[in-house]
């Protein structure tokens, strides 16, 4: 298993790399990987939202939605539903399938300053499915 251990190790420092020279797919990967604890990285929430939001900077959609979530849920950022919602509508109007699911979440629940709209919910729920 140390063979696995290993390439794990040098798949991260490749997308660390990648991720610091301004690659967004690979700051994707990296916010996920640290998000989710994966390929030999302990999870970290902070490091998750730094390298979402370095994506969402690049208004990347899928950074956008990653960093609204966190932003809204208070995962390894302070929390600030009304930035976070911002970022997710902006994500919403790039096609991010995810930030559509977030919207329609929102909705149904009332949450993150959006009323309570079943309406409107099932709306972005269907959209982030299609």
């Amino acid at each position: 298993h140390w063979k696995e251990a290993m390439g794990a190790k040098e798949k991260v420092a490749k997308i660390k790399k990648e991720a610091e020279e301004g690659d967004v797919e690979a700051m994707i990967r990296l916010g996920r990987w640290y998000g989710t604890g994966s390929y030999g990285l302990l999870e970290n929430v902070e490091e998750a939202y730094k390298w979402a939001k370095k994506a969402a900077d690049l208004k990347d959609a899928i950074g956008m939605a990653m960093a609204g979530w966190c932003l809204v849920t208070g995962c390894g950022v302070e929390k600030n539903a009304s930035y976070g919602m911002v970022l997710t509508m902006s994500a919403v109007e790039k096609g991010s399938d995810v930030a559509c699911f977030h919207l329609g979440v929102a909705y149904l629940n009332g949450m993150h300053g959006l009323p309570l709209d079943t309406k409107e919910a099932i709306y972005w729920l269907k959209r982030a499915t299609d």
